[in-house]
């Protein structure tokens, strides 16, 4: 019994290709999961930056956490879980 080396390279080859295909579309999906976690973060960080102020940029950094009731946080979640 003899072993055909090349199309047996060539079909671990197309295997490899296709995985590396799905790799990178994961590994982009990832990347818009983090990026909308960062966005999530730095807005309640500016704004409870702004909302240690005793000033009307204060205010609005109050209003806007107060407003916004966790939902930014909440989404941002979800959509990392898979929820949205």
């Amino acid at each position: 019994m003899t072993i055909d080396w090349k199309n047996a390279l060539e079909a671990e080859l197309s295997a490899l290709r296709t995985q590396a295909v799905a790799d990178a579309a994961e590994i982009e999906r990832l990347r818009a999961e983090r990026d909308a976690l960062l966005a999530a973060l730095g807005w309640y960080g500016e704004h409870s930056r702004l909302a240690r102020l005793i000033t009307s940029e204060g205010d609005a950094g109050r209003n806007a956490i107060a407003s916004d009731g966790g939902q930014k946080a909440r989404e941002a979640i979800a959509k990392a879980r898979g929820n949205l």
